[in-house]
């Protein structure tokens, strides 16, 4: 597994509690830089990939369903010349990511705040996606990241929930270091490490 303490965790149960919603399945995971964001999102990414999430989005049955993906989105890729979003070029990829069976993870919320109206723009323009239930998304952020997109749009709050992740406590950065132990000492020869 990605993860292992119980913080992150829960933090992934809540994503997905929300992520699986029919109406407004946005997510801000919030926290500073090194406390698992990106772990969280591995283990997401392993949950799909070994078939875990079948009965998740929909009731379909099995031979008619569309499978579950994951994909990272590039924001800079969607930039022209002096840091205007490319809506014709992001329009191409909604059509294709907006089918209530894609998650679409963006881990470079900082590049919203570089731009001019960046942030106010791009969640004007997934509001009514987002609203809908067709796109299922999730930004990973720092905490004044997400304050900062939050107050320039109130009714965003009601289509993201925020999921804090906090630094793990000394008792559980042990519990964690005893979780990944095992299998780093599988990859490591440890003949080779002297007694």
């Amino acid at each position: 597994e990605f993860i292992v303490g119980e913080k992150q965790r829960d933090a992934l149960d809540q994503m997905i509690n929300r992520i699986t919603k029919a109406k407004m399945p946005g997510v801000f995971l919030q926290g500073a830089s090194g406390v698992g964001k990106t772990a969280i999102i591995q283990e997401l990414a392993r949950m799909i990939a070994q078939g875990r999430t079948e009965t998740w989005l929909d009731e379909k049955p099995r031979r008619n369903r569309k499978a579950v993906r994951l994909l990272k989105l590039k924001l800079s890729s969607f930039l022209e010349t002096g840091n205007v979003i490319n809506t014709a070029k992001l329009d191409l990829l909604m059509d294709d990511v907006a089918d209530g069976r894609t998650i679409v993870f963006i881990d470079e919320a900082h590049v919203l705040t570089q731009i001019p109206s960046g942030a106010t723009d791009f969640f004007q323009y997934i509001k009514d996606k987002l609203t809908g239930g067709k796109l299922r998304l999730i930004i990973s952020t720092t905490k004044e990241e997400s304050e900062l997109f939050m107050s320039k749009d109130k009714a965003m709050n009601q289509r993201f929930k925020v999921i804090e992740l906090l630094a793990p406590t000394p008792e559980e950065t042990v519990e964690i270091l005893e979780g990944v132990t095992p299998s780093l000492l599988e990859e490591v020869n440890t003949d080779d490490i002297p007694s």
